[in-house]
């Protein structure tokens, strides 16, 4: 949507610049005419290229997720963790579901809260990073529970053009 929204503004700007170069100068407007082509031509190659370079899906079995802390918050709670990408590509994006266990019972756990997890933190093939993001959860689950599980639903990596891996930004 913003896309879109940065493409209308950019269209009106470019016309109003063509309409007053036309009543000042022929020449100007032939000049400015000049520069919105060669930059409309940029950007559509600039576009192009960029829609060769494609989404996967990696193998959530070859990734490392895991919380190393937490802080309750007035919107929420504040996780902290380190992801580890073992897969041959690097890694983009991670959905996943984050759970807080009770597991005070012995080996029976009992899920206190769940919520929602995507983190979009590029990390390149058989590299490590740190994560933190706020997730929508009661604060009161740091009391309820005492352990933490995350469940990987979905993890996007992105290769380039003819399959060449992109391991950095």
């Amino acid at each position: 949507m913003i896309r879109a929204l940065v493409i209308i503004v950019a269209l009106a700007s470019i016309a109003v610049v063509l309409w007053s170069s036309w009543r000042l100068d022929r020449r100007l407007f032939a000049g400015a005419l000049v520069l919105v082509i060669i930059g409309g031509t940029l950007f559509g190659i600039g576009v192009w290229q960029s829609t060769e370079e494609e989404w996967r899906e990696l193998d959530t079995q070859q990734l490392s997720l895991e919380i190393t802390g937490a802080r309750g918050m007035e919107a929420g709670i504040r996780l902290q963790g380190r992801i580890e990408n073992h897969s041959g590509q690097g890694l983009s994006r991670i959905q996943a579901q984050v759970e807080r266990l009770d597991c005070r019972n012995g080996n029976d756990c009992r899920v206190v809260a769940r919520a929602p997890l995507e983190l979009r933190e590029h990390v390149a093939s058989g590299g490590t990073q740190r994560w933190a993001a706020m997730i929508r959860m009661p604060s009161s689950a740091l009391e309820d529970g005492n352990d933490w599980a995350v469940h990987m639903e979905q993890a996007l990596g992105y290769t380039g053009r003819e399959g060449e891996r992109l391991d950095r930004l």
